[in-house]
C-alpha cells in the first residue's frame, strides 16, 4: 500500500532546511546568535504543525542523532548526525552569509512562551513558500529560539530544550 504521506525524514530535512537563513541588518545578529546557540544544545524536541497534515511533525535533536516520526503513532525514525548531515543541517541555519531581511517584531507570547519575536526571509530552499517570511520568538532568558512560524505556508514550529529525552528504541 503506498500513501502520499512524506517520510519523517524528508519532512525533518525539509523543516531544517526551513528554518531560518537571512542576511544583514542590526536586527539579524539576535537571529545569528540564538540559532549558534541552539546548534550547541545538548538536546531539543520540535514539534511542526502544517496545515493540511493531519499528524504534527516531531523531531528530537541532540549532537550526535536525530529521531523523527510524522503523528504519535508513527514509529520513531533514527538517524546519526554525521558530517554530511550536519553541514545540511548548518546550511539551513541563518548566519551573515545566508540572510537577506530580518526585522525586529517586538515582544510576543506564543504556546504559553514569551521572548522578543523578529521576522526574516528564510533560506531558499526546496519547500519554501517564495515570498515567505518567519517569524522567530526567541526566549528572552535563554536566548533560543522556542517558535517559528511560517506566515504564508502556515508551519508552526515549537522548540523545547529542558526535559528532553531520546525515544527508547
Amino acid at each position: 500500500m503506498t500513501t502520499n504521506r512524506p517520510s519523517a525524514l524528508h519532512v525533518a530535512v525539509l523543516v531544517l532546511l526551513a528554518a531560518p537563513a537571512v542576511h544583514a541588518a542590526s536586527d539579524c545578529q539576535a537571529i545569528f546568535d540564538a540559532y549558534a546557540a541552539q546548534a550547541k544544545v545538548p538536546a531539543m524536541q520540535k514539534t511542526v504543525t502544517t496545515p493540511g497534515m493531519t499528524d504534527a511533525v516531531q523531531l528530537i535533536v541532540t549532537q550526535d542523532v536525530m529521531f523523527s516520526r510524522v503523528g504519535p503513532n508513527d514509529a520513531w525514525t533514527k538517524n546519526v548526525i554525521d558530517d554530511a548531515m550536519r553541514k545540511v543541517m548548518e546550511k539551513g541555519a541563518p548566519t551573515p552569509e545566508t540572510v537577506n531581511q530580518c526585522r525586529l517584531v517586538g515582544r510576543q507570547a506564543a504556546e504559553g512562551m514569551a521572548g522578543t519575536a523578529y521576522e526574516f526571509a528564510p533560506y531558499q530552499a526546496s519547500g519554501n513558500v517564495p515570498g515567505e517570511m518567519i517569524t522567530v520568538l526567541i526566549d528572552d532568558e535563554t536566548g533560543l529560539p522556542v517558535s517559528e512560524k511560517a506566515l504564508k505556508a502556515g508551519t508552526v514550529a515549537t522548540i523545547v530544550y529542558d526535559g528532553v529525552s531520546v525515544p527508547v528504541q
